[in-house]
């Protein structure tokens, strides 16, 4: 009774030691940010609930209709929680990434295999980012 809803990638990046920033994105409160995801067809982990949860401390970007949640960890390294853009041709979500990839120059930023394509994805990859070998299904029933 199941059906593939969407494949779920991962992506990974080393940032340049320089990239041009185009402008500053807002940053809402983590809880503004939660309540953004809600109601939207995305897979649990990388929704309000799950974000949470997480025992990380996080940041939440946002610009035009997309947000950006991603973490600070150890050795240099960016993991993003949560990108999502509303608008097909996700220029927001290339332009907040593009922004994390200026803020933190030589560190790696890594995508786990949960990333529709069609919300932000698609703005990873014009940027360079690699999909990971290895992908997640997301299935209804």
């Amino acid at each position: 009774g199941f059906a593939v809803r969407d494949a779920l990638h991962g992506y990974t990046f080393t940032a340049p030691p320089s990239f041009p920033r185009r402008r500053e994105s807002s940053a809402p409160a983590l809880e503004d940010a939660f309540a953004w995801l809600d109601g939207r067809d995305l897979p649990l982990q990388v929704t309000g609930p799950a974000l949470r949860a997480l025992p990380v401390p996080l940041q939440a970007w946002r610009e035009g209709s997309a947000q950006l949640v991603f973490s600070e960890a150890a050795d240099n390294k960016i993991v993003v929680h949560s990108l999502v853009d509303g608008d097909a041709a996700q220029r927001n979500a290339e332009e907040l990434v593009s922004g994390l990839i200026a803020r933190y120059p030589n560190w790696t930023i890594n995508v786990p295999q949960l990333q529709r394509f069609e919300v932000g994805g698609e703005a990873l990859e014009r940027l360079g980012f690699g999909r990971l070998p290895l992908h997640q299904v997301w299935m209804k029933r």
